[in-house]
């Protein structure tokens, strides 16, 4: 049953394709299991797994809780609503917090994990390298604060409306929490996030509704704490604070009850009213203008907040956009203005870089000196013709048929890599340097590890953005997501880099969430089941012993990533992938091989091969011929503590020195190295020649001339990280090269 359900869950199997399962199965079983009869009993089996819930009810008219779900008049004054009819009343769900905490620190790693911010190596000491080096993590944990102890920890919250149904309103509205303690790839995982509560309908949640029992478990977790057990026997006490969340700007205004972000004083991070403008068509929009004397100011602050909630709630009217008290500002532990991080997924990627697509590629701007809608063609023919490596999940798609259905994770690929790369000769100089502000600035605030200059480039780069967007754009474009831009160094200040609270994360497990409905009844019952039994699993196989084999499919199911098979230890952490080659060596290897080891080599042979994996990374050669949509074979390399760029060939196992009798079945070692086609820099090449000549701090994308024929021999250990490359034909004698900013981040 265990297996079965793991399988069903990586696969996202819908509930027909569950049923035709269990059935094939059961037809080749001499004697069934009871709990393979139907798809019904199935889950019934699991439902014992499933966390206490706890039904809220509250009129559907006023969304007015009630406290006592038999009343048949809402109790509201202003409402009197007849409840006795079908539809007057709704209901959304809590999952126990407590419950679901005592349930993970029983599991075998979990409490070892927490000192994941104790053991971590960063590159330099005072870098920002996650959210532990922010300075709302750093006010509860230096001077013996309260997460400077193991057993205590802290939560980030996420909350955002999921459309269930394509042909309907209806929509859920999940409360997600994550455990900042844990290490980034085991915090995002869906059996270590917390499902807080569920809030369906087809009605935004009323925020002071839905969140008034969250607030008092909260408040009652950071004063007493939970008890909780680990897997060998320790009993504590574990005190549990909510410092920060993160979601899309609709969702901020709700729990921050605050007028939308399009309205007067609708920023949550300072006092800039902004301003109404006229467009062009006789319109109305609300813009952010660009304040030189103060871009980011004046900044609200936490106590500020609460005196402007309180005054709002005596005059029944917003004051500094606030509208009243909202439940998570009341936490001891929790500010409500430093705690609401900046998600840039929203702000960034779907908000700033969008307006620029629209600005670009639309005809409605065709008679303005930005818009590049009749070179579309060329800026596609470019784009098809990258083929990145297969750390980037999808390959390039057309601006001109695609562009509306873009992924956040595919604009993402575009302000990073592509966009310096395609738009370069294509977009008017002034506005390509103005972009490129944009690329660097949030590929520095991307970074795994920021220092203090970085930080202090980054806000150079995002404010210049920023004043020069209304001069080339016009002011009626200084959208709240402009002006937002202008907080992210903050934000990353107070929080750590943008991956650790982006909602990239959450959308993950929207979509997880919406794989879990097999039918339209009972939409609500049947996601809690699924993700309480997601959240359990990992105690069912505690409690299993299970054979090698099985053990085996369910790590193989489970896992990420595992080691192949097909793999053979090479050094380390680096793993040769298939079987080799053995090739004699022709004189112009022999002498780059010569050269490189610093002595000639006995051996006239070598084994030749075509895949690598260094740590979780695989790199390709040219010479593997079964992938042709993508290149992962060019990389950077360190030679003589020179950093260059080149094209990997084919991988070589080579025996320096040996004097055994047999040379290619002894022990001697054996050396691995990659032959590689360098790629020179071109100096020659300056991508900005205008009053932002900043060539040295575009340092994610470089510029190299095309292969030439120019080989070198690499250990596989100089080998640093794979690059995006890209060459077009309507410009051959160039090939950009773009960096990853990090390696935490997955597509």
């Amino acid at each position: 049953m265990l297996l079965i359900i793991t399988y069903v869950l990586k696969y996202h199997l819908s509930g027909e394709a569950l049923t035709d399962l269990l059935q094939l199965i059961n037809l080749h079983c001499a004697a069934s299991h009871p709990g393979l009869q139907s798809i019904h009993v199935f889950f019934k089996y699991f439902q014992k797994l499933q966390n206490p819930l706890v039904f809220h009810h509250y009129c559907s008219s006023c969304l007015f809780k009630l406290d006592d779900p038999s009343v048949v008049i809402c109790p509201n004054d202003v409402c009197h609503n007849d409840l006795s009819k079908h539809g007057a009343k709704s209901f959304f769900i809590e999952i126990p917090i407590e419950a679901q905490l005592q349930s993970l620190f029983s599991r075998g790693n979990f409490y070892d994990d927490l000192a994941h911010r104790f053991r971590r190596k960063k590159k330099h000491q005072k870098d920002i390298a996650d959210i532990y080096d922010g300075s709302l993590y750093q006010r509860h944990f230096v001077n013996n604060g309260i997460l400077s102890h193991q057993e205590n920890i802290s939560l980030m919250w996420n909350t955002d409306g999921v459309p269930v149904f394509k042909s309907s309103s209806y929509s859920l509205w999940p409360l997600y929490l994550t455990i900042n303690e844990l290490p980034l790839d085991k915090r995002t995982k869906n059996e270590n996030m917390l499902f807080a509560g569920l809030w369906f309908g087809s009605s935004k949640p009323q925020m002071l509704t839905y969140l008034q029992p969250f607030h008092s478990t909260f408040d009652k977790l950071e004063r007493e704490g939970v008890a909780v057990e680990t897997a060998t026997g320790q009993s504590f006490r574990s005190k549990v604070i909510l410092i920060c969340g993160t979601c899309d700007l609709p969702a901020k205004s709700l729990v921050c009850n605050m007028i939308q972000f399009n309205g007067f004083y609708g920023c949550v991070k300072c006092l800039q009213p902004g301003k109404t403008v006229t467009t062009a068509k006789g319109g109305h929009v609300h813009v952010f203008p660009f304040i030189k004397e103060d871009a980011t100011g004046p900044k609200r602050t936490h106590e500020q907040f609460l005196e402007d909630a309180k005054s709002a709630f005596d005059s029944g009217r917003p004051v500094h956009g606030v509208k009243g008290p909202c439940w998570f500002g009341t936490l001891k532990h929790y500010d409500i203005v430093a705690g609401c991080g900046i998600d840039y997924m929203h702000c960034v990627l779907q908000g700033v870089v969008k307006t620029l697509f629209s600005l670009w590629f639309t005809t409605e701007t065709s008679d303005m000196g930005f818009n590049i809608s009749r070179k579309i063609s060329e800026v596609d023919a470019r784009l098809l013709e990258i083929q990145p490596p297969n750390e980037i999940t999808r390959c390039p798609r057309s601006i001109e048929t695609h562009r509306k259905y873009w992924k956040a994770s595919e604009i993402r690929s575009f302000l990073m890599y592509y966009g310096m790369a395609v738009l370069f000769g294509i977009l008017p100089q002034m506005y390509y340097e103005h972009f490129v502000l944009l690329s660097q600035g949030i590929f520095i605030l991307a970074l795994e590890s920021i220092s203090d200059d970085q930080l202090h480039q980054a806000d150079y780069l995002l404010r210049r953005f920023c004043l020069e967007f209304p001069i080339l754009y016009g002011e009626r474009y200084m959208s709240h997501n402009i002006h937002t831009l202008l907080h992210l160094v903050d934000d990353v200040k107070v929080l750590g880099p943008l991956w650790t609270h982006s909602c990239f994360h959450f959308e993950d497990k929207n979509g997880f969430l919406l794989k879990l409905i097999h039918g339209t009844q009972k939409v609500e019952l049947q996601i809690i089941t699924a993700v309480a039994l997601v959240q359990r699993l990992p105690q069912m196989v505690q409690k299993l012993e299970m054979d090698v084999e099985s053990s085996a499919f369910y790590k193989k199911m489970t896992r990420p990533f595992q080691r192949r098979s097909n793999e053979v230890s090479i050094v380390g952490d680096i793993y040769r992938i298939g079987s080799p080659v053995t090739c004699t060596i022709d004189e112009q290897i022999f002498s780059l091989l010569t050269k490189s080891l610093g002595f000639v080599p006995i051996a006239r042979q070598y084994c030749k091969y075509v895949r690598l994996r260094i740590g979780a990374t695989i790199y390709h050669s040219k010479a593997y011929k079964r992938v042709f949509k993508r290149n992962s074979y060019t990389v950077i390399f360190k030679q003589e503590d020179i950093y260059q760029y080149g094209m990997i060939e084919y991988f070589m196992q080579v025996k320096p020195q040996c004097l055994c009798s047999d040379p290619y079945i002894c022990d001697c070692q054996s050396r691995n190295f990659a032959l590689i086609e360098k790629l020179q820099g071109r100096d020659d090449i300056d991508l900005l020649d205008g009053e932002h000549n900043l060539r040295k701090s575009t340092f994610h994308i470089s510029v190299v001339s095309p292969p030439s024929n120019d080989f070198i021999i690499v250990d596989v250990t100089d080998i640093l990280a794979k690059c995006i490359c890209m060459n077009f034909q309507d410009i051959p004698d160039l090939v950009f090269i773009g960096h990853f900013p990090n390696r935490i981040e997955s597509d």
